[in-house]
């Protein structure tokens, strides 16, 4: 499984972005993510949520799997805005695997 959420193309495109990032982490709405994913992946986003409602419902499936290669996500309240996310590395779950 660990494989599988190495090679994966979401959990590849949120370690793009969070390494590419100051603080090695994303705190804000789903759809800033969403276009911080469409900018950083724009070459390679053939097999990437199409929607930030798509990229939401994607990183509350795949939630389990990313936590085990380090990715960990925590969702907020959702406003008229849509809803919060917050995604940074955990570098020790990361490792311990």
């Amino acid at each position: 499984m660990i494989d599988r959420a190495a090679n994966d193309s979401l959990a590849l495109a949120l370690q793009k972005v969070l390494k590419g990032g100051p603080s090695k982490g994303f705190d804000g709405r789903v759809g800033e993510l969403f276009d911080k994913i469409a900018k950083a992946t724009e070459d390679q986003r053939i097999a990437l949520p199409r929607s930030p409602s798509a990229l939401s419902n994607a990183l509350k499936r795949s939630e389990p799997m990313l936590a085990k290669i380090g990715l960990m996500i925590e969702f907020g309240a959702r406003s008229n805005q849509g809803s919060s996310v917050r995604v940074w590395l955990d570098e020790k779950q990361s490792q311990a695997q």
